[in-house]
């Protein structure tokens, strides 16, 4: 049987453009994004497909 699960999080990025003669995009300035994953896989002998313990330390290294 197919299990899937998400966990969705916004998180924040800022940047330059030191290659613009737009005063606007030269100047540090961010953006805000969302993203979901998606994990598919089988239930185990705990009854869940991850512990979302385990899954919110996995996003927290890749949002570093």
């Amino acid at each position: 049987m197919k299990n899937i699960i998400s966990k969705s999080f916004t998180f924040e990025a800022a940047h330059f453009l030191n290659t613009t003669n737009n005063n606007k995009n030269s100047d540090i300035h961010g953006h805000s994004f969302f993203s979901e994953i998606y994990i598919e896989g089988e239930i185990n002998e705990n009854g869940m497909v991850i512990d979302f313990e385990e899954l919110d330390k996995s996003i927290k290294k890749i949002k570093k």
